[in-house]
């Protein structure tokens, strides 16, 4: 911390600084999450964005610190009431937060495959399903080769009764991935398969 502090003293005003500081605060946070500052990571990061409103991966980092916050939130919103209302509050907030620099960063960097999936996980976690389709299919024309991505994909399909494409994914999967396909596209696959009678192949 004292090295931090001199790097302030010394180049106030350069990002990389703010972003020391920031993975200063994330490890102290990991190691004693009892005394750890997150808040004071986000802060220096957006600071050092400030700096550097130009650089997407100071953008993700921040997305990624409230899509954190985001998940820890998820988990809590079947407790009890007063924990679930509290929960509530900073899940819609942090969501927003989220979101937002997730944005910011398809703004600055519009080929990046890996935002979409992003966007497409929080739309899943508000329970927007269209939503998280149309982000996880602009993943994939973006370039995203994720085979979970495909899976996932192809069971929001499913969910929206769009079998023929779900079909297609998983075709492609194990196409793709003949030695290391996911069992959950062979499962899938072979379901439908027999819902539209196609049994040999379904075995």
């Amino acid at each position: 911390e004292a090295l931090q502090q001199r790097a302030f003293a010394l180049n106030p005003d350069r990002s990389d600084a703010w972003i020391g500081a920031s993975v200063l605060a994330t490890l102290h946070a990991a190691l004693d999450p009892a005394t750890g500052d997150v808040d004071g990571s986000v802060q220096a990061l957006k600071q050092a964005q400030r700096l550097d409103p130009t650089n997407p991966q100071i953008t993700f980092t921040i997305g990624t610190i409230y899509l954190q916050r985001v998940e820890e939130a998820y988990q809590l919103l079947d407790q009890e009431e007063q924990i679930k209302v509290a929960a509530q509050q900073r899940f819609t907030a942090s969501i927003a937060e989220a979101r937002r620099w997730f944005e910011k960063t398809l703004e600055l960097q519009p080929q990046d495959a890996n935002v979409p999936l992003v966007l497409a996980q929080l739309a899943l976690r508000e329970g927007k399903t269209k939503e998280a389709i149309a982000s996880a299919e602009q993943a994939i024309k973006q370039g995203n080769t994720s085979q979970n991505l495909q899976v996932q994909l192809a069971l929001l399909y499913e969910q929206e009764e769009r079998y023929e494409l779900a079909m297609r994914l998983y075709e492609a999967v194990l196409q793709n991935h003949p030695r290391d396909a996911s069992p959950l596209a062979r499962y899938h696959l072979a379901e439908l398969y027999a819902a539209s009678g196609r049994l040999e192949e379904a075995l």
